[in-house]
Parts: structure tokens; sequence; C-alpha cells
């Protein structure tokens, strides 16, 4: 294995052993693919990857994975979670999503792809919008809209219109 080879290996596993030094249990990753081999490889979306690991682990409050080369934490427990969204959520401003304005306007223009600056007035105005007053005022509409979803697909599976798939569970 030749220098150039050699450097490139061990850039793609220089973030593989954080998690350990940190203690935390993780999912052991794979050079080049990390913890999401089989998404990479295209053999399951990566949906039904993140749920095979969150199944695989139950017993734990959290767990690493590294997303290629990138660590990454896979959180199980509702209060830590809630600390993240919630009271933490200024530690966590700047999310790995990126996209081009100029080729995607529309979604470059939400709150889940703006950084810094920007991200923090947006959130600051959206704030209100969702107290727990107007959020218990909300849940009657979303519930009558997901009642009346479900419906619409019980029919439509019903009659034949709607294709279920194979089922993956």
């Amino acid at each position: 294995m030749g220098v150039p080879a050699l450097s490139l290996y061990f850039y793609f596993i220089r973030n593989f052993n954080l998690w350990e030094k940190l203690g935390v249990p993780y999912v052991k990753p794979v050079p080049l693919f990390g913890s999401l081999k089989d998404c990479v490889l295209q053999r399951v979306y990566i949906g039904k990857q993140i749920e095979k690991i969150y199944v695989k682990h139950s017993d734990e409050h959290y767990v690493g994975i590294c997303s290629l080369d990138n660590p990454s934490l896979l959180v199980r427990d509702p209060e830590l979670l809630k600390n993240f969204l919630v009271k933490d959520f200024q530690n966590f401003m700047d999310c790995q999503i990126s996209t081009d304005e100029k080729t995607d306007p529309l979604w470059s223009g939400t709150i889940f792809v703006m950084k810094g600056q920007l991200w923090r007035e947006v959130r600051t105005s959206f704030r209100p919008l969702f107290s727990t007053g107007k959020m218990k005022t909300m849940f009657y509409l979303v519930d009558v809209c997901g009642n009346e979803l479900a419906a619409c697909i019980e029919k439509a599976t019903v009659e034949g219109k709607f294709y279920q798939g194979e089922n993956t569970a």
C-alpha cells in the first residue's frame, strides 16, 4: 500500500475511535462507509438503517455512529432529546445540512438549513408560535386532519388504489 493510499485510509478512519474514547456505546464503523455501509451502497434507505441501529441498542440512552467519517449521536432517551431540542438548542444551531441558495432557494430558506445569526433570528421569531397554549389549540386540528388522512388511506387501500408494498417489518 503506497503512502497516498495509506494517508487516505487514515484520513477516513481518523474519527472512528471517538465514541470509544468517550465511553459512548457505538456501532463499529467500516472504513470509507462509517456505520451506514448499507445506506452508502444503497441496499437500504437511511430511515431503515437508523431504525435497525435504534432497535439493536434499545437498552442504551444514546448510541454513537459515524456518517461516513463524521461522528453523529443517535439519542434514544426522550429527556435527553428534550434537553437538546429545548434547553441546549443554542448549542446545536449549525446543522450539517447545507444547500445552494441559487439552485434551491425554497429549501435554503428553511430553518432546517439556516446557520448562525440568521438561524437565531428566525428561531426567535418562531418561538411564540409554539407556546404550550397554542400547541394545545392546534392539537385538535392536527388530530382531525390525521383522522381524515387515515380514513382516506384506509378507503384507498380497500379499493385497491393504494399500493402497500412489501411488509418489511
